[in-house]
């Protein structure tokens, strides 16, 4: 295990592993924000109605309703975008997709 790749610093192994994980971890946060473009307005009331259930607010009644499908665009949008972002190499947007 000691003289693994990954935690080798010379060569290619210094930047392979990095690289390797950023992808995936790129892909499996794109795929998140997909599934919810994929589910249709359904997936976004649902991905919406949690984020306002943390303040206590039903996203079932009316005007409500409209604002938890927005935020599940967004938050959507942003998982897509952050996951896209990551996977090619921009690291600095990793923290503004999991805010």
């Amino acid at each position: 295990m000691k003289n693994s790749c990954c935690n080798s610093k010379e060569g290619n192994c210094s930047w392979f592993c990095p690289t390797f994980v950023r992808v995936v971890v790129g892909v499996i946060v794109m795929s998140a924000g997909a599934s919810k473009f994929l589910g249709g307005s359904q997936a976004m009331a649902w991905a919406g109605g949690s984020v306002l259930g943390v303040f206590g607010l039903d996203a079932t009644i009316g005007a409500l309703a409209i604002v938890a499908i927005i935020l599940g665009y967004i938050a959507a949008s942003i998982e897509l975008l952050g996951g896209l972002l990551f996977a090619l190499g921009c690291r600095k947007t990793s923290k503004y997709a999991a805010f």
